[in-house]
């Protein structure tokens, strides 16, 4: 059942993102479906995680079955084998030095997905100092998907649009953030911009002071619906999460002081000097995957 991100609830998204100009939300559409086969996307979820299976153009096969989305950061994939030993080096690199998961409870009423970003100790300097540019945009890509798709998926089965709930753990962040602020813009402008409003509240915990001023003295630059989706709180967050979003803390990692696995979560450790020059190459093993897959697609329809 290949569908082009084509159901009416997904479409919807697209058209809320443009503010609901409609010549724009084709546009996007169009650049969005392009933009997936450029960046064999099928075979970035291959490589990075497993659980679901992609068509070589990739659009994930399962989305509208009425199943929960599966796909998760693990070593197990359908198409694993043709990443070859390489494939391991990137899974434990993501591991170890993303700094993003989605948890694998959702939210108890409404089925949100849960996504979880530790900032405040990912090494985000190495994105330059080890020139990890490159390997970040596919490794979070490929994290920004799984969390569409888990929208999606929950979408379909309520028969209403559902957004994720983002919480962004800015605990122990440094200036060495705010250095690479063009790092990570770049990053999130080159994820975001070809995928549709999926984001039903952001909130930003363990802030410190300054996070707070920083918001205030910005926030009037930022559109009036997405500051109506930001929460920013400090180090006694739970009360928060749960008046904002019916939100229990137990859900949460434990690192957050929950029950959930820490392993939900990539760790965000610092980088050690080299890391960058020993990872494979990422570009070139995405387009060895997305090319087997094509032709083992071709000998299935033979």
């Amino acid at each position: 059942d290949k569908e082009p991100l084509c159901d009416p609830l997904t479409l919807l998204r697209f058209l809320v993102a443009r503010d609901y100009d409609v010549k724009s939300a084709a546009a996007t559409h169009r650049d969005a479906l392009r933009w997936r086969k450029d960046f064999h996307m099928a075979a970035t979820m291959s490589i990075f995680g497993g659980g679901e299976s992609y068509t070589p153009d990739g659009v994930p096969s399962s989305v509208r079955s009425g199943k929960d989305w599966g796909w998760q950061r693990e070593d197990v994939s359908h198409f694993a084998h043709l990443a070859g030993k390489e494939r391991g080096e990137l899974l434990e690199a993501q591991r170890l030095y993303g700094f993003w998961g989605r948890l694998k409870q959702k939210h108890p009423v409404d089925g949100s997905p849960i996504i979880v970003w530790k900032v405040g100790t990912a090494d985000v300097g190495a994105i330059s100092r080890e020139s990890m540019l490159v390997w970040t945009k596919y490794a979070l890509a490929a994290h920004i998907e799984d969390a569409f798709q888990a929208v999606r998926s929950e979408s379909l089965k309520r028969k209403c649009m559902v957004g994720f709930i983002l919480i962004i753990d800015v605990y122990g962040i440094s200036t060495t953030f705010f250095r690479s602020a063009g790092d990570i813009k770049e990053l999130l402008s080159y994820c975001m911009q070809v995928y549709p409003d999926m984001v039903r509240s952001t909130a930003i915990v363990r802030a410190p002071w300054f996070i707070t001023r920083i918001w205030n003295a910005t926030n009037h630059f930022i559109p009036r619906r997405t500051r109506e989706k930001v929460l920013i709180t400090g180090m006694d967050f739970a009360n928060d999460l749960k008046s904002r979003y019916g939100l229990d803390k137990e859900l949460l990692p434990a690192f957050l002081g929950g029950s959930a696995s820490d392993s939900d979560v990539c760790a965000g450790l610092q980088v050690p000097a080299g890391t960058g020059k020993a990872l494979p190459d990422v570009v070139r093993m995405c387009q060895q995957v997305s090319s087997k897959m094509r032709s083992m697609d071709l000998l299935a329809g033979a």
